[in-house]
């Protein structure tokens, strides 16, 4: 990941795939290098939290289905709504070919999915269909008092939640804002519109005797509208019972050692220094709440000289530390926790022109990941398909490509590459409007650099339609850009850049790598969901931003991580991944963003 001074870098490693550390070779001489690099770990084991002498294991059980409430709120939301039916009967599925399941319901508004349930699981979600105006921010204080006392009667009801031997919290209400900028018809001044707020977002934290629990399930969120009324929702919570105890038979050198194996791959070219170890409970979102000690890692990389020569005019460009989240099971797990020498999956290939046949109506995906750096890019574009495959097989969507990030994909060849597809998913290091395609030093594509002559959609005889950019600080928001460093406003790239194009989805902070969020993000997509407020949903959710951790990034800030922001042609907030239609280059851009 690139930044500007005082930048840090994001590594995380959690629920969906958690791997061994690598390097991918572009080049032999590289390789070599690499193995002949051997760095620190650094871990006193006076870090090792002292283990009860045992812990509680507890049994999940799936509750029973919110449908009712599911149905009600869509109702109230829109009278028009339909009633809830097996997803193989909405009109944009029904058409594709395959069996689909009927343990899923749902129900559209619009062109897309206002929510649906899962009847096997429980599971639940409802997409927010964000409007065209918002409430005057200077009523940001009563919205979120209000949402907060609503999120807590709801999740009060025990249809929704029902009571066992977990603690459940609240999160402090983040609002949703939004602010627009509109382009003269000459292309000359931009004018940026009022600062409003649109939703107010509630999630909840769960934790076992003040161990607070991490994975993918244990996910529970509500998003409130300005009338007082929910307009969102996601519970993915099962019922917890005790069934058992996990006992720790190892000392703290014991555990040291578990935790140094992990990160042993890692200090082949780097320095790495364990910045603390807890106590926590993992939810695989399966059948237990298993104790952890879930350990975080400073890592320094050491100097690669020919790398880093590629940047060396450019005084600006500086690379900072990374940092990985991983886990070591405490007594013997029932069901696998994530370690860091798991295999990321499915490796990209070389980039080449390719030219791939999809079938009428379904949507083409082109997946670009950061060459020579770790593994969980990997994972999380695997994730992402996966996702886009997942519970009805793989006819929905147009695998085209799944190459090596290089900038000659988003500049220069943009037309056989990144344009050529429907929907991007980018997994790379980033900064304002930057990222890079080698490493989190080098290979460098500048947002801001690209003319409107390459920029992305059909109105430059193109395809891409949404750009899903998983990399710290991409898309900064209007509460960043400009800042007292950097003058740049938030719409600086957009307009060269949104050539037909719908969205564009991404962080305003730093986030963490492997977050969790880009497999069930693409879960939504693939059901029609707004690509919009799906992202919201995915990313406010995300158990690892719990708790609001920091790091510190552009302009000097050290704002909480993981805060998604989002800019969308305007009144094309709400389309989802099917509507590939043409648009014509805007004019006009609207922001969203949850501050800090």
């Amino acid at each position: 990941m690139v930044f500007l001074s005082r930048r840090f870098l994001c590594r995380f490693l959690s629920a969906w795939a958690l791997m061994t550390f690598l390097y991918v070779p572009v080049r032999s001489q590289d390789k070599a290098e690499e193995n002949k690099a051997t760095g620190k770990i650094k871990l006193s084991v006076e870090q090792i939290p002292a283990a009860p002498a045992s812990l509680p294991v507890l049994r999940l059980t799936a509750q029973k289905p919110p449908t009712e409430f599911v149905q009600e709120t869509l109702r109230r939301k829109d009278p028009k709504s339909e009633k809830l039916v097996p997803l193989a009967q909405l009109s944009h599925l029904s058409s594709k070919e395959g069996k689909l399941p009927e343990d899923f319901v749902g129900a559209m508004s619009g062109e897309h999915l206002a929510g649906y349930v899962n009847l096997r699981t429980g599971d639940a979600e409802i997409y927010p269909s964000i409007a065209e105006n918002g409430a005057p921010a200077e009523e940001e204080s009563r919205l979120i008092e209000r949402a907060d006392t609503v999120a807590r009667e709801m999740f009060g009801r025990q249809d929704l939640l029902q009571k066992d031997a977990t603690h459940v919290s609240f999160e402090k209400a983040r609002p949703l804002f939004g602010e627009n900028a509109e382009r003269s018809e000459n292309g000359g001044s931009v004018k940026s519109g009022s600062r409003q707020v649109y939703l107010t977002y509630v999630t909840l934290r769960r934790s076992v005797n003040d161990h607070f629990v991490y994975g993918p399930g244990s996910r529970a969120m509500v998003a409130i509208g300005n009338g007082g009324t929910v307009e969102g929702f996601l519970r993915r919570w099962k019922t917890a019972a005790m069934s058992g105890k996990a006992t720790e038979s190892r000392s703290k050198e014991k555990v040291a050692e578990a935790i140094r194996a992990q990160l042993l791959p890692i200090s082949r070219a780097a320095d790495v220094e364990v910045l603390s170890t807890d106590i926590a409970y993992y939810d695989g979102n399966r059948d237990y709440l298993q104790p952890v000690y879930r350990f975080t890692a400073r890592i320094h990389e050491r100097t690669r000289g020919k790398d880093e020569d590629k940047d060396r005019d450019d005084k600006k460009k500086h690379v900072n530390d990374d940092f990985v989240i991983g886990y070591v099971p405490i007594g013997k797990p029932l069901e696998p926790i994530p370690s860091l020498t798991r295999p990321p999956g499915t490796l990209p290939t070389t980039a080449r022109n390719t030219s791939t046949s999809a079938k009428p109506g379904d949507p083409t995906v082109g997946r670009y990941v950061v060459r020579n750096d770790d593994p969980n890019w990997v994972a999380n574009a695997n994730e992402f398909m996966a996702g886009l495959d997942t519970f009805f097989g793989n006819f929905f969507f147009t695998n085209s490509q799944y190459f090596w990030a290089e900038p000659f994909e988003f500049n220069t060849n943009e037309a056989s590459f990144i344009n050529s597809v429907n929907i991007a998913d980018n997994e790379v290091h980033g900064d304002w409007w930057l990222f890079s395609t080698l490493r989190n030093c080098c290979d460098l594509v500048d947002i801001t650099a690209i003319p409107a002559s390459e920029g992305y959609g059909a109105a430059n005889h193109g395809s891409l339609d949404y750009w899903v950019l998983h990399s710290c600080e991409v898309v900064p928001s209007a509460i960043d850009a400009p800042c007292q460093s950097d003058s740049r406003p938030w719409w600086t790239p957009w307009f060269n850049v949104f050539q037909g194009l719908h969205t564009v989805v991404g962080y305003r902070t730093i986030m963490w790598i492997d977050d969790d969020v880009t497999g069930p993000y693409a879960v939504s997509l693939r059901f029609g969901a707004p690509v919009v407020s799906a992202w919201f949903n995915a990313t406010t959710s995300a158990a690892g931003y719990q708790g609001n951790p920091t790091l510190g990034a552009h302009c000097g800030r050290t704002p909480p991580m993981g805060r998604p922001s989002t800019v969308s042609a305007c009144g094309r907030q709400n389309d989802s991944v099917y509507d590939t239609s043409a648009l014509p280059p805007a004019n006009c851009v609207i922001n969203f963003w949850q501050p800090n």
